[in-house]
């Protein structure tokens, strides 16, 4: 791993993302190219308490197995909505950051990066990268105009800094929960999913998810128990699954990973 990936001040940062050969849908914009199914890629993974949480760390530890510990980042903030990343809000019910062999800086209270540090910290011109966005559930109990907005602005940031890069985008979505209804998280899904268009993949969690009747806080998966730990390790294998360049190898060993988590 280069010099640049062994920084650890989230400030100098460097993110990227794409699914496919794309412009970020604008004709202006050079097209990215689509990695090959053999070539390793530089990942890094965004996202919200689920991603504090044994979700989070199912996943990371799929995409350390598979591309390498030195190749993954992953930055969770608890409590964040797009607009998080760009804002910088602090967090005060969790946030996990895990850059490459560094050390993992975990904490109930932390500012959350911005996503321009993020991705100029981590994101290197002519490599190959796979960005994972996990946000939306903290955008269920929020206006559709919000819900709107914040992606937009995500995605329009996310453009900008990652511009030439190659790159592929995925953006996983909210999973269920006891605590909002089915109806309002579908709502939030539809608004995110046209938002996003074709400048990220939308993987759908709800088709991999669902919270009991009982139990837990009704919307985390780790307050469980055992067995929500065990909903959240299936869910990230099943994204991990969605995504191209990974293989079925890695996730044979899930259940063995589902420690405590934050």
């Amino acid at each position: 791993m280069s010099s640049k990936s062994q920084r650890s001040n989230p400030a100098s940062h460097r993110l990227t993302s794409t699914s496919h050969r794309y412009g970020w849908g604008l004709s202006s914009i050079i097209g990215l190219s689509l990695m090959s199914s053999s070539a390793e890629a530089r990942v890094l993974l965004v996202g919200d308490s689920h991603s504090v949480g044994q979700y989070g760390r199912e996943l990371e530890r799929l995409f350390r197995e598979k591309n390498g510990s030195s190749e993954v980042a992953l930055y969770a903030s608890c409590g964040s909505a797009p607009q998080t990343w760009i804002s910088g809000r602090a967090t005060r019910c969790g946030f996990r950051q895990k850059v490459g062999t560094q050390k993992e800086v975990s904490a109930k209270t932390n500012a959350t990066p911005k996503l321009p540090q993020i991705v100029g910290a981590w994101l290197e011109p002519g490599e190959k990268h796979i960005v994972v966005i996990s946000l939306g559930a903290n955008l269920v109990p929020a206006s559709t105009h919000q819900a709107q907005r914040q992606t937009r602005d995500f995605l329009n940031l996310l453009q900008t800094e990652t511009s030439g890069q190659e790159i592929q985008c995925y953006w996983v979505g909210a999973p269920t929960s006891r605590t909002f209804s089915a109806e309002k998280t579908a709502r939030t899904v539809d608004v995110m999913r046209a938002q996003i268009g074709s400048q990220c993949e939308y993987i759908d969690s709800r088709e991999f998810t669902a919270y009991p009747a009982r139990g837990g806080d009704g919307i985390h998966f780790d307050s469980l128990g055992a067995s929500g730990r065990k909903i959240a390790i299936q869910w990230a294998q099943a994204v991990f699954q969605r995504i191209p360049q990974t293989s079925s190898s890695a996730s044979a060993e899930g259940d063995s990973a589902a420690g405590d988590s934050p």
